[in-house]
């Protein structure tokens, strides 16, 4: 079951900064990591970014960097939009498209409660619309 987090779609659009696939047996409709950044974050000489385990961080000599950080932990919509998202490489200007999710409510299959999941910090989404707007050459 999910709640989304607005009534209307968010976009996020930017450079790449991570991306990776998301491997969890108990959240398996979730595919991928992906760091969407502008300004002085997308600028790997002026803010340094890592993920790990589903959380960014940053480091900049300069305290107050310009520009947006956002780690979004996508659902595809579709098949389609997930070979999309396949395609992103670090360094793409992307624009990513979709609800953003508050809260997952997991059940197995009889309808048992198994809890929820909620992020914290970042930007899940479930994406339905993706679009590369410069590929790595």
């Amino acid at each position: 079951d999910v709640q989304f987090e607005y009534a209307a779609n968010s976009t996020f659009s930017g450079i790449v900064r991570h991306t990776s696939r998301w491997h969890d047996s108990s959240m398996p409709f979730m595919s991928h990591d992906i760091l969407v950044t502008t300004g002085d974050f997308a600028n790997a000489d002026l803010v340094r970014t890592s993920v790990s385990n589903h959380h960014f961080s940053w480091r900049s000599p300069d305290q107050k960097p310009s520009g947006t950080i956002n780690l979004l932990h996508i659902f595809p919509a579709t098949d389609d939009i997930f070979n999309q998202l396949l395609e992103i490489k670090e360094w793409d200007h992307v624009t990513i498209s979709g609800r953003e999710i508050l809260r997952i409510n997991r059940f197995d299959a009889d309808g048992q409660d198994l809890g929820y999941w909620k992020d914290t910090g970042c930007n899940s989404i479930l994406v339905t619309s993706v679009t590369i707007e410069q590929p790595t050459p």
